[in-house]
């Protein structure tokens, strides 16, 4: 045992010889079919504790992320459901007010009230298009792990925006000004 700890903490022994004259003073019988030597194909290769707990850690925080952007794409979706919701109160409140007033006054409250349902529109439509983003990279990211690829992770948003994101926010492109109600 004294050859073994020597080989292992002193430069320059060969650890196969080593390894074998243990094994032979131990008596050990098919010595070569028990220690092939690290060059053989039946030799199983060891694991090194400090990578296995890397590659942990990596797959934890890869699912945080997954998890980040599945609530990120939930948070949108319910935006998109209660500005729908809005529209069509505010759309309620045009036919109320076309039924009650025909004067100018009303015309006025009509024209702002279809601006804020065209903005909202608009946002909608900007909302939208991120949750197609967002799901998109999800899927190239899944892609991305089936074939081996760490799918990007970890590089910074080019755009400022969230990570894996490209494109306009969600605000960009909205128009200004009246528009008419769509029925």
């Amino acid at each position: 045992m004294f050859l073994k700890q020597s080989a292992a903490t002193t430069e320059g022994y060969d650890h196969v010889a080593v390894e074998k004259r243990v094994l032979r003073a131990f008596r050990i019988d098919g010595i070569e079919e028990v220690f092939p030597g690290p060059g053989s194909e039946r030799a199983k290769k060891m694991i090194n504790p400090k990578v296995q707990i890397a590659q942990l850690k990596e797959g934890s925080v890869a699912r945080r992320l997954e998890f980040e952007k599945q609530k990120f794409v939930a948070e949108l979706q319910e935006q998109i459901r209660i500005n729908n919701l809005e529209m069509v109160k505010l759309q309620a409140e045009v036919l109320k007010i076309i039924s009650d007033i025909q004067t100018d006054k009303s015309n006025v409250q009509i024209s702002a009230i279809n601006a804020q349902v065209a903005a909202m529109k608009a946002k909608n439509e900007g909302l939208l298009q991120t949750v197609d983003r967002v799901l998109k990279a999800i899927e190239l990211d899944s892609q991305g792990e089936e074939n081996g690829d760490a799918g990007g992770k970890g590089k910074p948003p080019t755009d400022g925006g969230a990570p894996g994101l490209a494109g306009p926010s969600p605000d960009e492109g909205a128009p200004q000004g009246n528009a008419a109600v769509a029925g």
